[in-house]
């Protein structure tokens, strides 16, 4: 059987990064054929990154 796992790039810090990287090399350590999907890095801004966001945004209207 074929897996395709869409997981997004590794992460030390991100629980879910890391089991679906170890799911994919498990898998394939057990003879299947499985490979990654690459799936975009999620980037939370901080606050003050959105607060001058809105700050440039009334600021220029």
């Amino acid at each position: 059987m074929k897996y395709i796992v869409s997981a997004p790039p590794y992460d030390e810090t991100n629980g879910g990064a890391i089991f679906q990287h170890l799911l994919v090399h498990t898998l394939n350590g057990l003879g299947e054929t499985a490979c990654l999907w690459p799936q975009p890095p999620i980037y939370r801004k901080s606050k003050r990154e959105r607060l001058l966001a809105l700050f440039q945004t009334y600021a220029t209207s």
